[in-house]
């Protein structure tokens, strides 16, 4: 009877350490997603940043150019 219980153990250890395993699994594969997500989102933001950036350039020379000042 002993021998039998001993045997069955390490089988609920093995299914946990499993669970735990494909728990943690599954969680690095939905941060690895939510990640691509997030640079996919700055690398947008980062270019409209950028078009943002030159057409504050494009309307500041334009100011400038109507006023006949130098740029501040």
């Amino acid at each position: 009877m002993a021998r039998r219980k001993n045997a069955r153990r390490p089988r609920w250890f093995v299914v946990t350490v499993l669970l735990i395993l494909g728990y943690f699994g599954t969680m690095i594969v939905s941060q690895g997603i939510y990640l691509f997500h997030v640079r996919a989102e700055q690398r947008a933001a980062s270019e409209r940043l950028t078009a943002a950036q030159e057409e504050n350039d494009r309307l500041q020379a334009e100011k400038n150019a109507s006023w006949g000042t130098a740029v501040h």
